[in-house]
């Protein structure tokens, strides 16, 4: 919707929306009562790149979804579209992560944990190796 620094604005974000829409889905809710379902997410989001340190570029997120879905769509329909807040920060030199999410009971998690291996930007500038090549990474969130 607006572009990062438009008007010439050093501090605005890029600010993007998006949805998804899942329709005639014959999951757990639909199989039940033979009838296919539909249900749908809505993003908002605020994108920075933040650069005033040289040579370490950091990316930051922002955002607000909504959806009526039960665990991504796959289980089907919750009983009512909610809404939750989250957000990232990263350092951007490229790197590739295959990464797992552990989720309880994703209806209700307040914890989650996650773990993968990083294919990690090994040398990001002439002389400046960061000897992180295929490292394994844990994190764990809690919703208080």
């Amino acid at each position: 919707m607006i572009s990062e620094n438009r008007w010439g604005q050093k501090w605005l974000p890029a600010i993007s929306t998006g949805f998804a829409a899942r329709m005639q889905v014959r999951n757990v809710g639909g199989m039940m009562r033979r009838q296919d379902t539909t249900n749908g997410d809505l993003y908002l989001v605020a994108t920075k790149t933040v650069t005033q340190v040289k040579g370490l570029p950091l990316l930051f997120n922002f955002g607000y979804k909504g959806a009526n879905a039960s665990i991504f769509g796959l289980a089907g329909n919750a009983t009512a579209f909610r809404g939750r807040m989250f957000g990232a920060g990263a350092i951007v030199p490229t790197t590739t992560t295959y990464l797992t999410r552990i989720v309880p009971i994703p209806e209700k998690a307040k914890l989650n944990v996650d773990f993968g291996v990083g294919q990690v930007a090994n040398q990001i500038l002439p002389g400046v190796k960061l000897h992180s090549r295929h490292q394994f990474a844990m994190g764990i969130s809690i919703q208080l």
